[in-house]
């Protein structure tokens, strides 16, 4: 027997054979735990008979959290009825702290235009958007600030027509930064 569980882009690929009782690895130990986390909680609340003073909603989403689309109308309608929201995610670190905060996040796209030459013929006639594109890499990756909560990852990127073209255009979409 095997299960297979997740969300989109993190485990719906990766099943669990029978017999384990554990899964390791990149985005195992967030959304199913979270899931989990939730069910002995209100287990336990109902064991020991502690009164909960409101309705309790536990919305689950199919898709990833960075955009959140297909649930975003649904999430945006339930907290504004909602006191209090609890991310269903495991603290970081070894110590299990209860999440209380996520980092913001923008994404962000730069287009370099550059001019198209043949690379063998007439090299010098050409500014490649792909070079210029690296050196702007590098210096939007300085931004970030990992002991201040900051970082800011390259992402995606896509550009140029052929190989032995000078890349004429190249497109970086997805630029992410985060902060506290």
């Amino acid at each position: 027997m095997r299960i297979r569980c997740g969300r989109p882009g993190t485990l719906a690929d990766h099943a669990i054979p029978a017999g384990r009782w554990a899964a390791v690895g990149a985005g195992r130990a967030g959304y199913e735990s979270g899931i989990a986390f939730f069910i002995f909680a209100a287990r336990g609340l109902r064991e020991l008979e502690i009164p909960v003073g409101r309705k309790v909603l536990l919305q689950l989403n199919s898709d990833e959290e960075v955009g959140s689309q297909s649930s975003r109308a649904l999430t945006e309608k339930n907290a504004a009825c909602s006191q209090a929201v609890l991310v269903l995610e495991p603290g970081t670190g070894l110590e299990g702290k209860l999440k209380t905060a996520r980092k913001g996040v923008g994404d962000f796209t730069v287009v370099v235009r550059g001019k198209a030459s043949h690379a063998g013929v007439d090299f010098q006639a050409g500014a490649s958007a792909v070079v210029e594109l690296a050196r702007q890499i590098d210096f939007i990756a300085g931004f970030t600030e990992v002991e201040r909560g900051i970082t800011v990852n390259p992402g995606v990127i896509a550009g140029g027509t052929r190989s032995n073209v000078v890349a004429p255009k190249l497109e970086r979409r997805s630029i992410s930064g985060s902060g506290v």
